[in-house]
């Protein structure tokens, strides 16, 4: 016990790293209960960390959280991409059951990542310099939207699971702040003083929510369209009926 207290005050400093470590967990954890699609769920997570070297621009516009160190994006970042994007996943499986074969068509899967990353990241910086004033979080979410919309129609089987995968990581992240702010009540004051006209919605930054939804559910859908092997997929049979190729 007394242990675990040194490890709380020394993470007091860096509350944000304390809340990644909480998600590695959670990750951890959604992994060991999906077995069968546990490469699925890591290939998902290691995709997604490239995305926390957008951190710079977040910071300080955004929000302000104390750091180990950063250039660029700081290992924080990139662990919280990491663990979030696994965890997105996982809400994904609990919806849309099955057992996910990855595509060893590695050249397929960097040809969609790169397409669907450039296209996501094209309109958030088209919006947000398009539009002067739009707020950086506010610009994300355009293209993570918009982006989100391609992929659905593209794997639009999977849409009602990523749904409600949605809803759900967006439940589980939304009580993550919350622990993080009951271990250390300052993390909170990462997000004032920036863009603190955005608001809170039962003690958590409401621009934190909207990103949990549009993040639950594109980044299943982003998952499955890189790595989903196409031919195992036509065999599919999951709880919202048959996956199929897309057109």
């Amino acid at each position: 016990m007394a242990y675990n207290g040194r490890v709380l005050l020394n993470l007091s400093a860096y509350p944000y790293l304390g809340m990644c470590l909480i998600m590695l967990l959670l990750a951890a954890a959604a992994v060991l209960t999906a077995r069968r699609n546990a490469r699925l769920l890591l290939f998902a997570g290691l995709l997604c960390i490239p995305y926390g070297l957008f951190s710079f621009e977040y910071i300080p516009k955004y929000w302000n959280p104390q750091l180990t160190f950063h250039f660029i994006a700081s290992p924080e970042d990139l662990l919280f991409s990491f663990a979030g994007g696994i965890l997105a996943t996982r809400m994904l499986l609990l919806f849309h059951d099955g057992t996910y074969t990855v595509t060893k068509q590695r050249g397929l899967v960097w040809r969609r990542y790169l397409t669907y990353s450039a296209l996501g990241i094209a309109i958030g910086y088209g919006v947000r310099y398009g539009f002067p004033g739009t707020e950086v979080m506010a610009s994300t979410l355009w293209g993570v939207g918009l982006t989100g919309i391609i992929l659905a129609w593209k794997r639009r089987t999977f849409i009602a699971g990523v749904l409600c995968g949605g809803l759900a990581f967006s439940v589980v992240y939304g009580l993550l702040i919350l622990l993080s702010f009951r271990i250390w009540p300052h993390f909170r004051h990462a997000w004032e003083n920036v863009e603190f006209h955005s608001g809170w919605l039962l003690g958590v930054p409401v621009f934190e929510l909207y990103w949990a939804l549009g993040f639950g559910i594109v980044w299943p859908l982003m998952a499955i369209h890189c790595l989903l092997d196409e031919k195992a997929a036509r065999r599919l049979a999951g709880r919202w009926g048959k996956a199929h190729p897309p057109h």
